[in-house]
């Protein structure tokens, strides 16, 4: 673990209340128990939410520009919500250049190559195993007009690492790009309780429990 990463850690640990940096929960262990208590938990209201919400509404989310989008993907995790925005841009152009951002690297590369079977060379796939910050160098290089995704991610943040999330995102775009992101407006508080721990023992709660203990153990 490099020193900086274990300070972090540290610190949160140290504070009260206690938390861990939402990286740390991204390994392939923590993003595959994460995907597990969003699909199978019912309660967890969110990713049912964005999943109908680009299910139904893509058309209108994508915006309508003269030039082709390439697609940055921020905090990937499987491209499983992705995929709505991938088929829809295909109907606009005929091929897609697709950068997913995950620190995941493990879980990444299966999801690439899950897209890369189902969309063959109508999507060139460009995985940038990374956190924000280091991944952000990479996209800079990018050129043409991009569609920035954000999904799920800005409510797992306090406000000002919101902020300072959505000022780096812009160190990538010009004035042509547009940035998408959802965000939780939930203002029922039995129903955000639920979300977070429900009874079934596969909620978003009882998985941090595990990843901090999976840190624990390996490090």
């Amino acid at each position: 673990m490099a020193d900086e990463q274990k300070q972090k850690l540290v610190a949160g640990l140290e504070s009260s209340p206690k938390y861990i940096p939402v990286s740390y929960k991204y390994d392939e262990i923590g993003s595959r128990l994460q995907k597990e208590s969003c699909e199978h938990n019912h309660d967890y209201y969110i990713t049912a939410s964005e999943l109908s919400i680009l299910q139904h509404n893509v058309q209108d989310i994508i915006p309508d520009v003269p030039n082709d989008l390439t697609l940055v993907d921020l905090g990937s995790g499987d491209c499983s919500k992705t995929r709505f925005v991938i088929k829809e841009l295909l109907k606009r152009q005929k091929t897609l250049m697709y950068y997913p951002l995950d620190i995941s690297g493990e879980f990444l590369i299966k999801a690439a190559k899950s897209l890369k079977d189902d969309f063959g060379d109508l999507l060139e796939v460009h995985p940038i195993a990374s956190d924000f910050i280091q991944g952000m160098e990479q996209l800079k290089r990018i050129k043409g007009v991009k569609l920035v995704l954000w999904i799920g991610g800005i409510f797992a943040l306090p406000y000002e690492d919101q902020i300072s999330k959505l000022k780096l995102f812009s160190t990538i775009m010009t004035d042509q790009c547009r940035l998408v992101f959802t965000a939780d407006i939930t203002q029922n508080r039995m129903d955000i309780l639920k979300a977070y721990n429900d009874n079934t023992g596969i909620s978003v709660l009882d998985v941090n429990i595990k990843i901090i203990r999976n840190i624990a153990l390996n490090n």
